[in-house]
């Protein structure tokens, strides 16, 4: 009774599984349970939160979308340890198709995060992490690639970046903006010569972080993500849509 006391669910406000998956988040957050544990039966926590087993089935299958829980034949479901990037690029394709003004603030947040991320890949970059840049560098300048792999190439050059700085929440912050990346290079890599320039930029990178020079790197990422933008305006402006819609 205490417990379903403490966790009452609003009738009257949003839908009843919604609030169900918050307070199951807000448990498995707090350690009531813990990664590998398994939660109770639907029908116990539907007489927990007050409600029928319907909204409980509804919100345990959300946790089970974005990867928090997941069900085990003959175990119940079980809670799982979360990795808050796949989390993130299971959340992005919700997000709302970006106005200009929106990939122009992004490049404010990348150049940010990027010029940190390359000047530490260039402190910690190991031989293999080298050739792994300078592999996914060559393929994305094959003649070729059609568009889709440029881009594809071009977004996993700047994540192992990311992965090889080592700070995970830069690279959380690259699942999220995932979608708007896409939208964002579909303008810029669109022309031979973006994919040229950005191909040129890519094998300096991977000389500045394969020689170990961080300044090099940071100044190089910001230059090119500045170029990028600068073409991204100039895309947009040609459209006829400056301001963004």
């Amino acid at each position: 009774m205490e417990e379903r006391s403490t966790f009452a669910l609003e009738r009257t406000s949003s839908p009843l599984y919604r609030q169900a998956a918050e307070v199951l988040r807000k448990k498995i957050l707090t350690g009531e349970f813990p990664p590998g544990s398994a939660l109770p039966s639907e029908r116990d926590l539907s007489e927990m939160l007050g409600v029928s087993r319907i909204p409980i089935r509804e919100a345990l299958k959300a946790l089970e979308y974005v990867g928090i829980v997941q069900q085990v034949r003959g175990k119940g479901v079980i809670v799982q340890t979360t990795d808050p990037g796949k989390v993130f690029s299971k959340i992005g394709p919700f997000l709302a198709p970006p106005s200009v003004k929106t990939l122009e603030d992004l490049f404010d947040i990348r150049i940010l995060i990027e010029q940190y991320s390359a000047r530490l890949a260039a402190e910690k970059a190991t031989p293999e992490d080298v050739e792994r840049l300078a592999r996914i560098a060559d393929e994305a300048s094959n003649p070729a690639a059609n568009e889709s792999e440029v881009e594809e190439d071009s977004n996993l050059f700047h994540l192992a970046i990311a992965e090889i700085a080592g700070n995970s929440i830069a690279v959380v912050c690259w699942h999220f903006f995932s979608e708007l990346l896409g939208a964002s290079r579909r303008t810029t890599l669109g022309s031979e010569e973006g994919r040229q320039i950005s191909t040129e930029y890519h094998r300096n990178l991977v000389d500045a972080i394969r020689n170990h020079d961080g300044d090099r790197a940071a100044s190089l990422m910001r230059e090119h993500l500045e170029n990028a933008r600068s073409k991204l305006r100039v895309a947009q402006a040609a459209e006829g849509n400056p301001q963004g819609s």
